[in-house]
């Protein structure tokens, strides 16, 4: 698991290596590695490079809103970035748009549900089916 962030997702980040360590998940921290104002293009970019290299099967990125990463990182080859911020919505982004990217609101995601929304993250795997349709659609398109 690669993570990233920028200032207003650094402390999230943080929680999350925790969280990360106590799974016993190994991870890779793309940065930012200080709480000090910075964007976080740079720390999304090195992130979804470790996806396209095969070094890091997803990706958690968190900023203020989540949106600033998710778009950011959907501009990346092979990066399909989704916002989440529950157990929920990480196990549907997973399950119905093979998403690799999690892009976490820092002020709307709860540290207490980190360990359920990781499980989630490491646990699903794509429905296919209907979703795969829907898929190719958005990829002709897009």
């Amino acid at each position: 698991v690669g993570l990233c962030a920028d200032h207003s997702g650094f402390d999230l980040k943080e929680n999350i290596k925790q969280t990360l360590v106590e799974l016993k998940i190994p991870y890779i921290d793309f940065g930012t590695y200080i709480n000090k104002d910075c964007d976080y293009n740079s720390f999304v970019s090195q992130a979804a490079k470790a996806i396209e290299k095969g070094i890091c099967d997803y990706i958690i990125g968190s900023c203020k809103s989540g949106n600033g990463v998710n778009i950011c990182a959907n501009k990346h080859k092979n990066i399909r970035a989704s916002m989440v911020f529950d157990a929920y919505t990480a196990e549907h982004a997973v399950r119905h748009n093979a998403a690799n990217f999690l892009s976490m609101p820092s002020k709307y995601t709860q540290v207490e549900d980190l360990k359920k929304i990781i499980k989630a993250l490491k646990e699903s795997s794509f429905d296919g089916g209907r979703h795969m349709t829907r898929m190719h659609k958005t990829l002709k398109n897009g």
